[in-house]
């Protein structure tokens, strides 16, 4: 008698199941049914990642990141696009430490978002490049970044008024301001513009 496992041809199946190691192969079978039965009961709260709501996916991410580039007013024409699903690891890592992993991994699952779509677009072999990330939920705008070329020219404004134009686009993007505090300021002069750090 023949029997086939996977693709693999056995020409006796008591090859594997010989009555005198019957016993060892039930003990195996069962040690292997607790295995997956502890994986199944503890996938989740070691990977708080396995329950997230995925509302989107990463197809509507890279449309839903492009059209707030086109909102911008950006071009991106010449320009390649990917996207990888992302989470911000150090804040991750932090909460475990601090709140302890179970408890940790219920207020990431419930309160914050620390997982997104990544999405990249960019010139090969340029610096210059737009950053977009998106929620997995919902399809929100999590972050945005552009690199620029330190040569690129730009205006050179002072802290105030790049606060005040930070505020104005946190604001139209629906973000209650008020609710956060910044935390972080820098400055650096370009040879011909300004940038402003702000968090």
């Amino acid at each position: 008698m023949i029997f086939y496992f996977s693709g693999i041809v056995v020409n006796d199946l008591w090859f594997f199941m010989r009555r005198g190691n019957l016993s060892e192969h039930l003990a195996f079978i069962g040690v292997g049914f607790a295995g997956l039965l502890v994986f199944v009961m503890f996938y989740s709260s070691a990977f708080p990642e396995a329950s997230i709501d995925m509302g989107i996916t990463n197809t509507d991410a890279l449309d839903i990141s492009e059209n707030f580039l086109f909102a911008m007013n950006f071009s991106l024409e010449g320009y390649e696009k990917v996207v990888r699903f992302d989470s911000f690891e150090g804040a991750l890592i932090y909460l475990q430490k601090e709140m302890g992993i179970e408890r940790a991994n219920e207020v990431m699952r419930e309160d914050i978002d620390l997982w997104f779509f990544r999405c990249r677009f960019f010139i090969p072999l340029e610096k210059k490049e737009y950053t977009v990330l998106v929620s997995p939920k919902d399809g929100e705008i999590v972050a945005f970044s552009q690199n620029l070329l330190h040569a690129d020219e730009g205006a050179s404004i002072g802290q105030d008024e790049a606060r005040r134009i930070a505020i104005r686009f946190l604001e139209s993007m629906g973000v209650e301001v008020s609710d956060y505090d910044l935390i972080l300021t820098s400055s650096e002069q370009k040879k011909n513009r300004a940038d402003h750090d702000r968090g």
